[in-house]
């Protein structure tokens, strides 16, 4: 697309300013100065987060590699941590993402099994790969006094992603689970999707949106169960204890889970929305409460012992 272009050429010139800074670094931004005087004076560069290295995420590339080769030409040590990879469709873009991880020093995997795979096929030196540790297993859960969870709660996370059938399918579930004696909270992690929350529970049922991580800690460590439609959703819910349902409208959001699903052995528990219905989520709901305590219980256990 042209806003891929757009973004390639800007890393491409980064990349030779970088390579002749004190000539060059008047042809950048202040924005880009700033980053590349940060990493020039820096010693090593820890870089965490950013979301899923995969070559169907353009953004996600670029975002998480380019400050790394910026770091590698500056002669800087990079520690790429918290990265989730999966599988990949592309071979050139296979290839670049290839050259530049094995040019960095240490990468540490949330995704261990499913990631190290990955790695292994596109030719990385797996000697650089090391265990990392998902966030969401070591956030401090804080009551900040404005989420409020009542008993009994079953916590619906709602993103943009969202199709138009689901708008009514949830609803209609958590109508259902009210009668059943469950108290549905709909939540969202961004302003952006505050939206789509409110029109799933139609004023009939509360809405709270997350400010901070630790929010989101504390309500995925309050509630019964949950349902979500994000890879934070499921990986905060298995951190907070609480089973998940995971729910995916794309490729993409597939792949994350799958990491997940390798790791955890959540396979029964993640489902793609054009197969969802009030009565197969409840049932999906109703099983997961029954088994996952068991699967959570292991894998805090797991976590623990890598922490």
């Amino acid at each position: 697309s042209e806003r891929n272009r757009k973004m390639i050429a800007r890393v491409e010139l980064l990349y030779k300013v970088a390579s002749n800074y004190d000539k060059k670094k008047h042809l950048l931004s202040n924005l880009e100065r700033t980053l590349l005087n940060n990493i020039k004076n820096t010693d090593i560069l820890f870089f965490s987060g950013s979301g899923t290295i995969n070559t169907r995420h353009m953004r996600g590339i670029l975002g998480v590699l380019a400050p790394c080769v910026i770091a590698k030409i500056f002669g800087k040590k990079v520690v790429l941590s918290g990265q989730g990879l999966t599988p990949m469709n592309n071979t050139i873009m296979e290839k670049y993402i290839a050259k530049v991880l094995n040019k960095l020093d240490i990468i540490a995997l949330r995704d261990f099994q499913l990631g190290k795979k990955v790695l292994e096929r596109i030719k990385v030196n797996l000697n650089k790969v090391v265990l990392g540790i998902d966030d969401a297993f070591t956030t401090p859960v804080e009551d900040t006094g404005k989420i409020k969870i009542p008993k009994n709660a079953i916590g619906i996370n709602i993103s943009k992603s969202i199709k138009p059938k689901m708008y009514e399918i949830f609803y209609l579930l958590a109508k259902k689970l009210k009668k059943e004696g469950y108290n549905v909270v709909f939540n969202y992690f961004h302003p952006k999707d505050k939206e789509e929350a409110l029109k799933c529970s139609k004023g009939k049922f509360p809405v709270v949106g997350f400010v901070k991580s630790t929010e989101m800690a504390y309500f995925y460590a309050n509630v019964m169960a949950s349902i979500g439609m994000r890879y934070h959703s499921a990986i905060f819910g298995l951190g907070g204890g609480s089973p998940v349902i995971n729910i995916y409208t794309n490729q993409y959001q597939y792949l994350k889970l799958k990491a997940i699903e390798d790791v955890e052995g959540l396979e029964d528990f993640t489902i793609d929305y054009r197969k969802i219905s009030v009565d197969v989520l409840f049932k999906m709901l109703q099983r997961a409460m029954k088994s996952q305590p068991n699967i959570i219980s292991r894998i805090k256990i797991e976590w623990t012992k890598k922490e």
